[in-house]
C-alpha cells in the first residue's frame, strides 16, 4: 500500500486522521479521556505500524487478501494483532469491523472509532 506523500487531514469530534510523507496516523479519544493512536508507514506495498492504547502497544498491518483468498495490490483492510487476534476492518464496501469476543466495551468503542476513521479517510490526490 502506498501512503500519499502529500498531506491531508480530517477531524470528526474525538477522531483525528492525518497523512503526511507516507505516514498515516489516526487518533481517537475514549470516554475515559484515554487515547488510542495508530501510526502506519507504507513502502509502496504493504503498510505496517503500531497501535497504542493505555499501556499496550500492538502491531497493525494492511490486509491484501480479498474475500475468497484473492491477493490484491491495494489494501482491502487493516488487522491489529493481539492475543487470539484482536481486531480487523475491511475498507471496501460494505466496510465491516471484527472485534475479539470478550473485549471490554470501552476498548470495543475505541477500536471501532479507530477503524471507522481509517475506512472513511480518502487521501488527497498527489496531483
Amino acid at each position: 500500500m502506498r501512503l500519499p506523500s502529500n498531506k491531508g487531514k480530517a477531524d470528526v469530534g474525538a477522531l483525528s486522521i492525518t497523512s503526511k510523507h507516507g505516514v498515516l496516523t489516526c487518533r481517537c479519544e475514549a470516554k475515559s479521556g484515554e487515547f488510542i493512536n495508530a501510526r502506519l508507514t507504507g513502502d509502496g506495498g504493504r503498510a505496517i505500524g503500531n497501535v497504542s492504547y493505555g499501556d499496550e502497544t500492538l502491531v497493525i498491518s494492511s490486509v491484501h487478501d480479498a474475500e475468497g483468498g484473492v491477493s490484491v495490490g491495494t489494501a482491502v483492510g487493516y488487522r491489529i494483532e493481539g492475543e487470539d487476534g484482536l481486531a480487523a476492518a475491511e475498507t471496501l464496501a460494505p466496510g465491516r469491523v471484527w472485534l475479539r469476543r470478550g473485549l471490554p466495551s470501552e476498548q470495543r468503542a475505541a477500536f471501532s472509532c479507530l477503524f471507522s476513521g481509517m475506512m472513511l479517510f480518502a487521501p488527497p490526490d498527489d496531483h
